[in-house]
């Protein structure tokens, strides 16, 4: 990987057409400032012989293996003014939990913030408002406005498999909550 960082480091133009060359099929998928996903396409490449691509992408099984099991893929939906609620509710519980407090505790560590942890949801924006960037008010506000953006991102990924059977939450206590007690019971009785 450290290579690859090196090569993507030096040229970008670079390090995108060795990754067409080795996998035109990933590197069809990215753009060329994808950083991340390109130096990984390149690194399992390096590592295995095999391009990314040969692995599977799309959720299918590139090697065509047979799996032992047929998954039930089952995705919970809801209006999105009803997540968007949720969203601000469960920010506003990680601040009264003590988010500032424990995001401070790390930015005094002085980790390096390249690090995939210090670039997550909250701390990233915490982080700015330690430096003195943007005040507390605006750095809940952005903390809420990027995990809704996050959401959303998550939605277009998932809608991306058409295996996935799609449940409204408004009926999925209706039609599940039954079963899932049924469950919740036999588990304490084992």
């Amino acid at each position: 990987r450290k290579r690859m960082d090196v090569l993507y480091a030096e040229s970008p133009q670079a390090a995108f057409e060795r990754l067409k060359a080795c996998d035109p099929g990933t590197a069809a998928r990215l753009h060329m400032n994808d950083k991340k996903r390109i130096v990984r396409a390149l690194e399992v490449y390096e590592c295995s012989g095999k391009p990314l691509s040969s692995y599977g992408d799309n959720f299918q099984n590139a090697g065509d293996h047979t799996a032992p099991f047929e998954p039930l893929m089952l995705g919970l939906t809801m209006e999105r003014s009803a997540l968007y609620d949720r969203i601000e509710r469960r920010v506003d519980s990680m601040f009264q939990r003590g988010l500032v407090e424990e995001a401070r505790g790390i930015y005094e560590r002085g980790y390096d913030r390249r690090l995939p942890a210090m670039q997550s949801i909250g701390y990233k924006q915490l982080f700015s408002h330690f430096d003195g960037d943007c005040t507390l008010d605006e750095t809940v506000e952005r903390i809420k406005l990027d995990t809704r953006h996050f959401a959303k991102r998550q939605l277009t990924w998932f809608l991306r498999d058409k295996r996935t059977i799609w449940q409204h939450l408004t009926s999925f206590d209706d039609v599940y909550k039954p079963f899932l007690r049924e469950a919740e019971i036999k588990i304490h009785r084992w």
